[in-house]
Order: structure tokens, then sequence, then C-alpha cells
């Protein structure tokens, strides 16, 4: 990290000298930036204690995780529609679903699991009051609009909405015949 440090400030001090760039609009904001974010950028990496002994976790310094997962998910939407707008596809995804790409990394599978073989597995483990806290916390979290809720609660909604749909063919019919 040290010579990292030393690099961008001799790159910054290299800018400084040099009057065509250090008059440039962009130029000087990225040194502003640097400036800004100096502690940040070069903070030592810190020791944790785990129960196999201390390791050393060097923090990222951008969001480098989210950067790469936008890009790699456009593409399989491109392959897999031919489509390159996802504007649609980012609408109608429920708030959680990128988190579902964590399934694929081996280190968080491995936790997850927690010594099972599976998901299957894991689920079957699950008791029925874990299964229904997690359904409260999704409906608690969810994006549903207010009264929303309560009309998907009511037993006799299929019933409502079919007879509402009679109705409106029936008042149709006769709109037509008249």
């Amino acid at each position: 990290m040290r010579r990292v440090e030393e690099s961008v400030s001799k790159f910054k001090n290299r800018i400084e000298k040099d009057g065509k760039l250090s008059s440039d609009r962009l130029i000087r904001k990225m040194i502003e930036q640097i400036d800004r974010y100096r502690e940040r950028l070069f903070a030592a990496p810190v020791v944790v204690d785990t129960p196999n002994g201390k390791i050393t976790v060097y923090p990222q310094r951008a969001n480098n995780i989210l950067e790469q997962f936008f890009p790699g998910m456009r593409r399989a939407h491109r392959r897999k529609t031919g489509n390159d707008c996802m504007r649609r596809e980012f609408r109608s995804m429920l708030a959680d679903t990128p988190l579902i790409r964590n399934l694929e990394n081996p280190e968080y599978m491995k936790i997850l699991l927690d010594g099972k073989e599976n998901l299957e597995e894991l689920f079957a483990q699950l008791g029925e009051s874990a299964i229904k806290d997690m359904e409260k916390s999704r409906v608690e979290n969810s994006h549903i609009l207010p009264g929303y809720a309560t009309l998907a609660k009511l037993k006799e909604l299929p019933e409502k909405i079919v007879s509402l749909l009679a109705h409106v063919k029936k008042e149709e019919i006769s709109n037509r015949i008249l």
C-alpha cells in the first residue's frame, strides 16, 4: 500500500508541476478527490481475529463488486433475450433478486450451508416458524403499495375478482348490443 501511495503522490506532483495539465478542469477535480479521500485510499489493512486465527483484510477502495455485477447481469440479459435494454427487467425485479448472485460464490455457500450438503437439506432443517419469520420479513420489506397487502389477505378475493369480471363482461356485451 505504501508503494501505491508513493506512486500516486509522484503522479500528483508531476501533474501539479505541469501547467497545462494542472489547468485542466477535470484533472483538477481528480486531484481534489485524491486529496479529499487520501486517508481512505491508503488506509492500512485490518487484522481480524477469527476462530481459525488472525487474518488480514484489505478493504475495497471502491465499489468494485457492484461495478462488476451490473455489466455481467446486462451481458447475461443480452445473451438470453438479444435485447440490450434492461429497464423493464429491472423495474419488474424484486429488490433482493441481485443477492441470488451470491449463490455462485463458493465461500458464501460454505458459510450459508454450514455443513449441509445443499440448499434443499438446509431448507428441510428450517422449522415452520423460521419460514413464517422469513415470510413476515419479506412482506414487511417488500415494495407493495399501501392497501394491497390487506387486499391480498382477503379469503374471498378470487370470488370477488371473478364476479367483477363477470359483471364487466355483461356490461361490455350490453354496450356492444346498444
